[in-house]
């Protein structure tokens, strides 16, 4: 019975979903699709299955589990599996294995605070270029160098100037007396009498001197001054801002650590029962 069962199984592998509904007899047995419980990873594995295999080819009823487009017409069972969910179209007459090439698997759905992983779809990338967005708000210390600045030097050249100085001494149309004081003015003589008036003394006569009054002095115009020759400061009028930036902006790696085996899909197997 046993080697009844086991040929029932291959002579059902890579017929369409629609033939092997029902029953089908076979020299005196019968097989009942999807009674017989499937092996995984052999030549009983149920179809669609993807197994991963230490050696780098797949064995006979399986494909590799790479992307590749096969004919819908002769695998009809596997297209009503999965369909063109992994690639191809109807129109083409083509649908796609999962393409596991450098890919890990996940069951989909969203686990606990996990994003939600869509049934058939791809997700992640290998490398991350981390940008401005990416990084926590800091700081970079920079360096300002000035340029333009210096010791100046201004040569301002001499001025003339308009100072003008007029002086009046006034006398009073009086007698004057014989006494002199502080603050006396200029006199005339007595018009009978004395003759002219002895007012004029000599500049080396030796006597007390007195601050005589009636001199009006006045200062008129702009001074003038000498050349003038002085250095400055000068202000900073421009210059280069230099930062403390570093990287290149390479992408590192998200890829876990990993090892390389075949991922294969059974194409020509059991029909799985849907529950």
């Amino acid at each position: 019975m046993k080697g009844k069962l086991h040929l029932h199984r291959t002579v059902a592998r890579g017929l369409s979903a629609l033939s092997i509904a029902g029953t089908l007899g076979l020299g005196g047995g019968l097989l009942v699709a999807g009674t017989a419980p499937a092996q995984a990873c052999n030549m009983e594995s149920y179809i669609g299955s993807v197994c991963a295999f230490a050696f780098n080819w797949c064995p006979r009823n399986w494909l590799p589990a790479d992307g590749r487009l096969i004919a819908i017409n002769g695998n009809q069972a596997l297209y009503s599996l999965i369909g063109t969910q992994y690639g191809g179209s109807v129109q083409s007459g083509q649908f796609g294995l999962p393409d596991l090439r450098g890919r890990a698997i996940l069951h989909y759905g969203a686990g606990p605070g996990l994003p939600n992983q869509v049934f058939a779809t791809q997700s992640g990338v290998p490398t991350t270029t981390l940008n401005v967005s990416n990084l926590p708000p800091h700081n970079h210390a920079a360096t300002f160098t000035g340029t333009g600045g210096g010791q100046q030097t201004v040569n301002v050249p001499a001025d003339a100037g308009t100072l003008g100085v007029t002086a009046t001494l006034s006398a009073k149309d009086t007698i004057g007396i014989a006494d002199i004081a502080t603050g006396s003015s200029l006199g005339k003589g007595a018009s009978t009498g004395g003759g002219a008036a002895t007012i004029y003394v000599p500049a080396a006569t030796p006597g007390t001197e007195v601050a005589l009054g009636g001199l009006d002095v006045q200062l008129t115009g702009t001074a003038g001054h000498g050349a003038i020759s002085f250095t400055y400061q000068s202000g900073i009028t421009g210059g280069v801002v230099t930062t403390g930036n570093t990287g290149n902006g390479v992408a590192f790696s998200n890829q876990s650590p990993s090892l390389a085996m075949s991922y294969c899909i059974m194409i020509n197997g059991l029909y799985p029962d849907r529950p």
